[in-house]
């Protein structure tokens, strides 16, 4: 087999205890997903990541003869922010600053308890609390270099929620991980930190903007769309797991 077809994810492995293996590209044929199941049985692997394009119908299908189950289905939705400038007064704004060394407790909390829509919390091969550990770690990273920016909102001297910021190549940004502390919910925090995730962007000659949440997330989904987002890809995550959990 072609060994390009497959990567080992080192750090995916080293935090879940278990060997994991991606695909590098998401057309495959028929015969190469046969070669990579062999391969990763000669080298050990746990646990195969397969993001599948969901208008490949025969390479899906062949996905799931081949034992993949499907963990999650990625909605990619993006918008402009070419002359883009926020809805929200300066007053609305005071509220709202970039994160700083002394919120990462609080951030770690909400990180831990938004995120169960993921595939990962989907697969009952991956604990809950490796789970939420996992998000709590990408907090934590994104406040301390990961991230281009991490923006909070404050609400009597307590983090409400936080949107990351990362610059991808020439005029493009993404956002990262969107959170909002359960105590919070339902006030419009996730819609002004995501307006001012935009303005952020709009400051640095970004002129496209997107953001990927998962196809059971209704209310994220919601939400972008509410601040100016439209779909513009569907993908499919299979996961084949080659041994019983630990």
């Amino acid at each position: 087999m072609n060994e390009s077809i497959c990567r080992i994810l080192e750090w995916d492995s080293e935090f879940f205890d278990r060997k994991i293996a991606s695909f590098t590209s998401p057309r495959l044929t028929v015969l190469e997903l046969g070669e990579a199941l062999d391969w990763c049985g000669q080298n050990a692997v746990d646990c195969l990541y397969y993001l599948a394009d969901s208008g490949d119908i025969e390479c899906c299908n062949a996905a799931e003869r081949k034992g993949f189950l499907l963990a999650d289905i990625r909605i990619t939705l993006e918008r402009s922010v070419t002359s883009y400038k926020s809805p929200f007064s300066v007053e609305d704004r005071r509220i709202l600053r970039h994160a700083r060394e002394g919120d990462l407790g609080g951030l770690r909390l909400i990180a831990g308890e938004s995120h169960t829509d993921s595939r990962f919390y989907a697969d009952s091969q991956f604990s809950r609390e490796k789970c939420s550990a996992l998000y709590k770690v990408w907090i934590e990273k994104s406040c301390r270099g990961y991230a281009d920016a991490v923006l909070v909102a404050e609400s009597a001297g307590k983090v409400a929620g936080y949107v990351s910021c990362h610059l991808k190549e020439a005029s493009v940004g993404q956002i990262g991980l969107a959170g909002i502390d359960k105590g919070f919910r339902g006030r419009g925090y996730g819609t002004l930190l995501v307006h001012e995730a935009l303005d952020w962007f709009a400051g640095r000659s970004i002129s496209k903007v997107s953001v990927v949440t998962q196809g059971r997330n209704i209310k994220a989904q919601r939400l972008y769309e509410q601040c100016g987002f439209f779909t513009s890809a569907v993908q499919i995550w299979f996961h084949r797991w080659f041994t019983q959990k630990h």
